[in-house]
């Protein structure tokens, strides 16, 4: 047996806090272990509760991002390039992974190109 009842029992009379020659009350034990469980149960449902809150977040997170692809799907193709995408986009986007690559691009882009210099083409018109 590894229960705490058991282990506390078992240290009490190993300590000689408990007298063997005593008969031992079944209500104190019973107490004692009522007393244990509710501990245990009150753990076990602090868990569970964390575990479906954060389940119900990353639904509510899934169904934002249903919401939104659904909005820019109904976008047509001018309103689109109006803010910047194209329907090929609107995936990453949603998830989260068109502006980091966008804020990446143009960091890069302006640590590269020198700011509008006269006589200097940008990058995009050289490859062309």
């Amino acid at each position: 047996m590894s229960n705490r009842l058991y282990t506390e029992m078992k240290t009490k009379i190993e300590e000689g806090g408990m007298d063997l020659a005593a008969p031992v009350g079944t209500q104190a034990i019973q107490l004692r272990a009522e007393q244990l469980r509710a501990v245990e149960m009150g753990r076990l449902l602090a868990v569970a509760t964390a575990r479906i809150r954060a389940a119900m977040a990353k639904f509510g997170q899934q169904i934002a991002r249903a919401r939104m692809a659904n909005e820019l799907a109904g976008l047509d193709d001018r309103m689109l390039a109006d803010i910047g995408m194209r329907r090929d986009d609107i995936p990453g986007f949603v998830a989260g992974q068109i502006e980091f690559a966008r804020k990446v691009m143009a960091e890069n882009a302006a640590r590269r190109e020198p700011a509008n210099e006269p006589g200097v083409k940008p990058a995009a018109k050289q490859a062309a």
